[in-house]
C-alpha cells in the first residue's frame, strides 16, 4: 500500500520543534556520559516507522528499558 506524502509536509517540510529540543537533549545526555543505553522509534512523513536500541545492553538495563517503554506507551495511549 503506497501512502501519500502528506499535503502539510509537502508544501512546508519544517522540523517539530519539539521532536528537536528532546533529540537535543537526549544527545546532549549522552554526550555528557548520562545515558547508557537509548531506544528509539522514528515515524517520517510517509508513516515509516523504524526503531533502534544502542548501548550496554544487560539484563537489568533491559528489564528498566521495557519498563520505561510500557510507561510511555501508557502515556501515549491516554
Amino acid at each position: 500500500m503506497i501512502r501519500a506524502m502528506p499535503e502539510k509536509w509537502r508544501r512546508n517540510p519544517a522540523p517539530d520543534p519539539s521532536v528537536t529540543k528532546l533529540a537535543d537533549a537526549a544527545s546532549e545526555a549522552a554526550r555528557a556520559g548520562q545515558v547508557r543505553l537509548m531506544g528509539v522509534v522514528t515515524i517520517d512523513p510517509l508513516l515509516k516507522v523504524e526503531f533502534h536500541c544502542a548501548g550496554d545492553l544487560d539484563e537489568v538495563k533491559r528489564n528498566l528499558l521495557i519498563a520505561g517503554l510500557t510507561r510511555l506507551i501508557q502515556q501515549v495511549s491516554e
